[in-house]
């Protein structure tokens, strides 16, 4: 994937244009790249997107899951 960083595979947030608010009915929680958090929490992670993900948030490499 273009722009990804060499040590992580993962994009930076400012490379794929992540939100914190969905875009119509797209958003990270029903992205087939989001994996929710094991312990609960309400952010999760991104298998494209270095660092914590919101389920509501958004970014141009949503894939409906």
């Amino acid at each position: 994937m273009a722009g990804c960083s060499n040590s992580t595979g993962k994009a930076a947030k400012g490379q794929v244009s992540y939100q914190d608010h969905p875009k119509g009915n797209q958003q990270c929680s029903n992205c087939r790249f989001y994996r929710t958090a094991e312990n609960g929490d309400a952010t999760g992670t991104c298998t494209r997107v270095k660092g914590e993900i919101a389920p509501d948030a958004w970014c141009n490499v949503y894939s409906k899951g």
